[in-house]
């Protein structure tokens, strides 16, 4: 595939061209609609959904998904200046696809941000779990028409690898972008020895937004504006009564560095559970869940390091997804199709 985005026989539509003739029409709302939702095991995630303004199509929009550990949201300061984002983990998403009519939600995945629960381990068994119930409440929402894409980076691209293994018929299509496949391999243990420094500070950051601990936030440049407060608590708890005790229940999250030395050889398991491997938080482990009928798009870059191989062994490894990739990707999957385009069987 060429760099460029015309020009290549990968595509159906290029996506410059889609962009062409999907206009961005609508505009954004000037707040998402945020609230709890209860998951199987009672652990409630905070969620925000951002619908394009104007009037709703009568089947709903398409939908993309964003699951993250790193706040859905910020809650700003009182005397915050115009034009602070609060989401900057999200808001190219939101400026992308709102405006041209789809809906976005964004997600604190248990143990983060507003959300409750805690993080039994690194991307747990238990969250991913949530991705299907999350995937199934917004594919039954009105304001749906039941299509539903998922993308993100690093973290948040694994996410939809592991939200697209659930099999669910409503996830259309993902976009992973710089995430990894083999999370032993390609991340924490490349050639088999423990990138100390990254776990230690990956512990760190997380430890600092778990547990909204803000002057040590601060120190990272990506969470340093001094107008952040936090992450932003859901509509029904404006005094952040909620979010105080989600907070709380962060205190029982997994401590990042220790937690990644019990796995000193491939096939080390966690003391207190044999079947939990390395393999037990890495997407290429399951991605036999992949629906033959799902579109994927995994980019990377050649100087992205773990997640450039993550990319190339993606497309070697999982050949339902290899051959899918010559399908329509995010936008023309899940669009409406405008003008001369085709339509998408879906």
């Amino acid at each position: 595939m060429t760099d460029g985005p015309r020009g290549s026989d990968a595509w159906i539509t290029d996506p410059q061209t889609y962009l062409d003739r999907r206009a961005a029409t609508r505009t954004v709302p000037s707040a998402p609609v945020s609230h709890y939702l209860a998951m199987r095991d009672g652990v409630r995630l905070a969620v925000d959904i951002h619908l394009p303004d104007g009037e709703r199509p009568t089947e709903g929009f398409p939908a993309v998904l964003i699951f993250t550990p790193y706040y859905r949201r910020f809650r700003l300061a009182g005397d915050a200046p115009a034009g602070i984002e609060p989401s900057p983990n999200s808001a190219a998403y939101r400026e992308m696809f709102v405006p041209r009519g789809y809906a976005l939600v964004v997600i604190d995945v248990r143990g983060t941000g507003a959300s409750f629960g805690c993080r039994d381990s690194f991307r747990s068994p238990a969250e991913r779990q949530d991705y299907a119930e999350v995937i199934e409440w917004v594919a039954a929402q009105g304001w749906c028409d039941g299509r539903l894409g998922a993308t993100g980076i690093s973290y948040l691209g694994a996410a939809c690898d592991f939200a697209a293994a659930s099999g669910h018929p409503a996830l259309k299509a993902i976009a992973p972008i710089s995430a990894v496949w083999d999370t032993y391999s390609d991340h924490f243990y490349p050639g088999g020895i423990l990138l100390t420094d990254l776990a230690t500070g990956y512990g760190r950051v997380m430890e600092a937004l778990d547990q909204d601990r803000r002057e040590d936030l601060r120190k990272y440049y990506y969470f340093a504006e001094p107008c952040f407060e936090g992450p932003a608590p859901v509509d029904d708890d404006p005094e952040g009564v909620l979010l105080a005790e989600a907070i709380a229940e962060h205190a029982a999250n997994v401590h990042m560095p220790d937690f990644l030395r019990e796995f000193q050889f491939r096939d080390s398991t966690l003391a207190h559970d044999p079947e939990f491997t390395s393999d037990s938080f890495s997407p290429h482990a399951v991605s036999a869940g992949f629906r033959d009928d799902l579109a994927v798009l995994a980019v990377s870059g050649w100087r992205d390091g773990a997640y450039m191989n993550g990319a190339i062994a993606f497309k070697a490894g999982c050949p339902e997804a290899a051959a899918n990739s010559q399908r329509p990707g995010l936008l023309s999957r899940l669009g409406r199709e405008a003008g001369e385009l085709p339509p998408v069987p879906v």
